[in-house]
Parts: C-alpha cells; structure tokens; sequence
C-alpha cells in the first residue's frame, strides 16, 4: 500500500484510535475490537509491552489493517520488522 493510499484512509475515516495497553495481548485484543467495529486504523504505542512484535503479527495476521505508528521509530526498528511497504506510515 502506497503512502498516498494510507493517508486517504487516515482521511476518509477521520480518526485514528490509539492503543496504550498493559500487555501485548490486551493491545491485540483492543487492535481486534477496533477492526471488527469498522475502524480499518489503528496505532499501537510503543509503551505496549512487545509492541514492535504487536505491530508485526497485526499485520501478519491482518494485512488490510493498517497500523500506524510514530515516524521517529522508522529509523530505529530491529532488522525484519515491516517497513512502509508492509503497511505502515
């Protein structure tokens, strides 16, 4: 998905919900309840225990849903995590 193509549906949906949650799984499981309510965007902080491995089964197992998250970390993320390309802005 090209960048344009992502911030047309930052710009469609109007929001873009962001999860700060205790644990992994309680991220998964907000990032799930987001998409099953309609909302195909969400980001995952990186205050979320695990969250760069969120991030990476979200879009593993979710591909159409996009996962945002803050620009600062594009630069600083661990060999093999998803880039632009792969869904993220």
């Amino acid at each position: 998905m090209k960048k344009q193509e992502v911030r047309a549906i930052i710009e469609r949906v109007g929001i873009v919900p962001v999860i700060r949650a205790a644990s992994a799984e309680e991220a998964r499981f907000a990032a799930d309840c987001v998409r099953r309510g309609g909302v195909p965007i969400v980001e995952i902080t990186m205050t979320v225990p695990g969250a760069v491995e969120v991030i990476r089964e979200l879009v593993k197992a979710m591909p159409r849903f996009l996962s945002v998250r803050e620009r600062c970390w594009m630069k600083n993320l661990p060999a093999g995590v998803p880039t632009p390309a792969h869904n993220f802005l």
